[in-house]
């Protein structure tokens, strides 16, 4: 694949960019510097604000088709990032989470079903504490007339 010049860069740049600012005075200024950078299926988010706290979101759709793959990061507190990753289907959907630091949190869901049933489930797992922190498990029918639906 050849590279691609000075020129041709700056192109794509300035066709698949966006630059927004927001302000807000309320006992105090604060505001935010955002950039949005997209091509292809990827896009890369930047925002700065006003206290110096710098987030960054990197996005990639498609890796496999009908998924999404999102890493977030934060500075100065680099503990918050996490990467996500999401695949959807017309009957089913599945998302895990995983969190960025040295014993990271991991939650995971799943939903499938139909436009009659459905079933979903929710785990949240601390790997500092190696215990599950959250989990959740649903149904649900519908009929034409009628709609049940059980949530543990």
């Amino acid at each position: 694949m050849p590279f691609l010049s000075f020129k041709e860069v700056f192109n794509l740049f300035l066709t698949h960019q966006a630059l927004t600012s927001s302000s807000l005075k309320k006992g105090h200024s604060s505001g935010d510097v955002a950039v949005q950078f997209a091509y292809k299926n990827t896009s890369v988010d930047a925002k700065v604000d006003t206290e110096s706290n710098l987030s960054a979101t990197i996005t990639f759709a498609e890796i496999i088709p009908a998924s999404k793959t999102i890493a977030s990061l934060k500075f100065p507190n680099y503990e918050s990032g996490k990467v996500e990753f999401q695949y959807y289907h017309p009957h089913a959907n599945f998302t895990t989470a995983v969190g960025l630091k040295q014993s990271p949190a991991v939650d995971l869901s799943v939903a499938l079903g139909t436009s009659t049933f459905a079933l979903g489930a929710e785990a949240g797992y601390e790997t500092t504490s190696d215990k599950f922190t959250k989990y959740t498990a649903g149904t649900s029918v519908t009929k034409p007339d009628s709609l049940a639906s059980i949530i543990l």
